[in-house]
């Protein structure tokens, strides 16, 4: 094989592996077959309790990180105007507000801001992270919130 490996040219190469190969003897198959031999089964294995799928907390581990993955574009509104039930005398953080739609919500931002309305119109849009931001009036303040009802 090794002076077959030499030749250069492709066609004198390959003749002569054909050379090599007429003098390998083909093995013939017997013409009497043999006797099956016995062979033991498997050795059993222990029962086990069915797998599980892997959780992480109460969620399946499939959904673990989905929520970063970019959900295509649903119905849902993005903004929901309501007017705001009694007066408004300044907002702080903690302060709920109740809005005429039967809706609660408890401002996070740390900033208090000087805004004095009698039931001023609210604006609370959803930006892309899903943090809810909610503006008082056509130039109020704009601010941090979350849905407590």
């Amino acid at each position: 094989m090794a002076a077959c490996r030499a030749i250069t040219t492709d066609a004198e190469r390959l003749a002569c592996y054909d050379r090599l190969a007429e003098r390998v003897p083909v093995a013939t198959p017997d013409p009497a077959p043999a006797a099956p031999v016995a062979v033991a089964p498997p050795p059993r294995a222990l029962a086990t309790p069915a797998a599980q799928p892997a959780t992480i907390g109460t969620e399946p581990a499939s959904s673990f990180g989905a929520e970063a993955v970019r959900k295509p574009q649903s119905a849902e509104p993005t903004a929901l105007t309501a007017k705001v039930v009694g007066d408004v005398d300044g907002v702080r953080r903690d302060q709920i507000l109740l809005l005429d739609n039967g809706q609660r919500w408890r401002v996070l931002s740390d900033n208090e801001f000087d805004y004095t309305a009698d039931g001023p119109v609210a604006t609370i849009e959803r930006n892309l992270i899903g943090t809810y931001w909610m503006r008082l009036g056509d130039r109020g303040p704009s601010f941090k919130v979350r849905r407590v009802q």
